[in-house]
């Protein structure tokens, strides 16, 4: 049967109200009088996301100080174990780079390359980059070009702690469940929900708690500098549907900028609440902003198993012919695997002779094999002593033809 406007209007009115008294109700009871009863309930929904896998279709937006802006898409694939800390993540996208393939890799350049704040003459290079974290090493691995374009960039792969913090730049891993609260800042760092409400604690303390008409909850977090403010709906699993967080000046006013908001819209896949769409802003005084936008198609939530063997290091896809992996945990530079004919045979020779403790690059620029420096130091050195040779021999051999000697 077909509802007649004026019908729907009542129903939706009815439902705001029901929702609107069942939120006081909660509150007036004493289960959310204080604000941390609300939090350890938004934490709780998301500690409901155990494991899962999913793709996202994105976009990267920029706008430089100067007025240049950009548009960057990128495609994510993930497979992930919370319990069990199991991670793969990979990315394939764009990037704007402009440095010459002479330049070094520096971190500054990374930044500025993943931040978007380039030249306008920047190319556009295409990007491959996955993280791999399991219970033995953290891992990861990227390419920015073509294999054997000049300006291409690619990376060799360390195996480190599982617990190290080094992440790659060019991969930006992001956490689910941090969706809906987190900063551009926060959210290309990789934070989760814990991280965040502790950046939350760090800078700020809850000063109110507002419920709306509609029933969702406002949780309001100010300090000297920020004032942030998390929305969350009880109606759907304690989600947290929007953050918005300006800057205050020394009166405690409100900026206009810096100004940073995030959107989520969920959905209730397996009785779990999972992002369905996510998106950022990051608004400066200087003209400048970024922007981050997602959107998830789930293949499993909370699945009975997640197969252990996808989060090796051999699980990542698109590595380059020629790439070395080292061994990096407890202070080791030691090579232990190779991909490709020419490096394994490297590979196979340096074993041989030296047990593969050899140092080598972590990325590089115009190549499409990384060759490990001590090789090319000797092959330096011998040279040299090469040309000294030369030297002496010659002007041994010029004293010898003067007139008298």
């Amino acid at each position: 049967m077909r509802l007649s406007p004026q019908t729907k209007w009542c129903h939706q009115c009815l439902m705001r109200a029901t929702c609107f008294a069942l939120t006081m109700v909660f509150l007036s009871c004493g289960q959310a009088d204080e604000p941390d009863e609300v939090l350890k309930r938004v934490v709780e929904s998301r500690e409901q996301i155990r494991n899962g896998s999913f793709t996202a279709s994105g976009v990267r937006r920029y706008r430089t100080k100067t007025g240049e802006e950009g548009e960057l898409p990128t495609q994510v694939e993930c497979i992930f174990d919370i319990t069990s800390r199991l991670l793969w993540f990979h990315r394939r996208g764009h990037v704007r780079i402009s440095i010459q393939p002479s330049s070094s890799l520096t971190p500054e350049t990374a930044k500025a390359i993943v931040s978007g704040e380039v030249k306008p003459d920047a190319n556009l290079r295409s990007l491959s980059g996955t993280l791999v974290r399991n219970s033995e090493y953290l891992t990861y691995w990227y390419a920015i070009g073509v294999q054997g374009e000049p300006g291409s960039m690619v990376s060799n792969i360390g195996l480190y702690e599982p617990e190290t913090t080094a992440t790659c730049q060019f991969v930006d891993v992001f956490d689910v469940t941090s969706a809906g609260m987190a900063t551009i800042r926060e959210f290309d760092l990789g934070f989760g929900i814990d991280e965040v409400l502790e950046e939350c604690r760090k800078t700020s303390s809850i000063v109110s708690v507002d419920v709306q008409e509609s029933g969702l909850i406002d949780l309001v977090f100010s300090g000297a500098r920020y004032r942030r403010t998390l929305t969350v709906s009880p109606d759907q699993g304690f989600t947290c549907q929007q953050m918005v967080m300006v800057g205050l000046d020394e009166t405690g006013k409100i900026k206009e900028f810096p100004r940073s908001l995030s959107t989520a819209k969920w959905q209730n896949l397996n009785g779990v609440w999972v992002p369905q769409g996510i998106h950022l802003t990051d608004e400066f005084s200087d003209g400048s902003a970024s922007y981050r936008s997602y959107e998830f198609k789930w293949r499993d939530v909370n699945a009975a198993e997640i197969d252990p063997n996808q989060f090796t290091y051999r699980k990542i896809p698109d590595v380059w012919e020629g790439a070395y992996v080292y061994e990096r945990r407890s202070g080791q530079r030691k090579l232990i695997d190779a991909y490709g004919g020419r490096a394994l045979e490297t590979l196979k020779f340096m074993q041989r002779t030296e047990g593969g403790d050899v140092d080598g690059p972590t990325a590089s620029i115009a190549t499409t094999e990384q060759k490990p420096r001590t090789w090319l130091i000797i092959l330096n050195g011998a040279g040299a002593v090469l040309l000294l040779i030369l030297f002496f021999w010659k002007r041994r051999k010029a004293s010898q033809e003067r007139p008298g000697e």
